[in-house]
């Protein structure tokens, strides 16, 4: 059985990608593999460092999972939805 995987968007590039996702109450997390393109995640960690977090999408593109990274990912990702 395949684990269940959802790509992480950030100004419309993907930054990475949660394996086996779980939610609580507005807590989306799971474990985390982060894209290999260095320079476009190192830009994402400077947007998560700074202003409250990175704003994000879950899924597509056009998902209406919308949510924010306060904190750098290691080897898991929290993420805030926004309802």
């Amino acid at each position: 059985m395949s684990k269940m995987t959802e790509k992480v968007f950030w100004n419309k590039e993907v930054v990475g990608v949660v394996t086996s996702p779980r939610v609580d109450n507005f807590d989306y997390y799971g474990n985390w593999i982060p894209t290999e393109n260095r320079e476009l995640y190192d830009r994402f960690i400077e947007a998560v460092e700074k202003d409250g977090g990175a704003q994000i999408i879950v899924g597509e593109l056009d998902s209406p999972l919308v949510g924010t990274v306060e904190l750098e990912p290691d080897e898991e990702i929290e993420i805030k939805i926004r309802v």
